[in-house]
């Protein structure tokens, strides 16, 4: 079971999260702050920096943003994991609000958020196994 600073915390970045993905703009391989006149985030992958690679969790901020803006397309262009990762994401805002008014989460919730944690979690990394043999062959 969570704490209360637990539950606070990830309510927080989770309406982050979610706020900006309707803020920043997608660019093909950036995001940036169409009121700051097109200011482009900085990059965020160093294994991308590294390697030249996508890790598994690339394009995941261009497909939250994509999914703010309406174009499911374009999201799993960007990284087919960032529907669920959105998702999840947004329900943590009701699930922590919830949490936190009732004073508790519960077991049954507890479980369920581990599980699609997992799910997603694994998901992630089959999808990033499938681009890594996509790009060796």
């Amino acid at each position: 079971m969570m704490d209360r600073e637990g539950h606070i915390t990830l309510l927080t970045l989770s309406l982050g999260a979610i706020a900006l993905s309707f803020i920043l703009r997608a660019g093909p391989d950036f995001v940036y702050i169409p009121a700051a006149w097109g200011l482009r985030a900085p990059g965020t992958c160093p294994f991308h920096d590294l390697t030249g690679l996508n890790c598994p969790f690339c394009g995941l901020t261009r497909g939250f943003v994509a999914l703010a803006h309406g174009d499911l397309r374009r999201a799993i262009e960007f990284n087919a994991m960032a529907p669920a990762a959105f998702i999840f994401i947004a329900s943590q805002i009701p699930y922590r609000a919830l949490a936190l008014w009732r004073g508790n989460e519960g077991r049954l919730g507890a479980r369920l958020q581990k599980l699609a944690l997992y799910l997603i979690g694994s998901a992630l990394l089959i999808q990033w196994l499938f681009y890594l043999l996509a790009r060796l062959l």
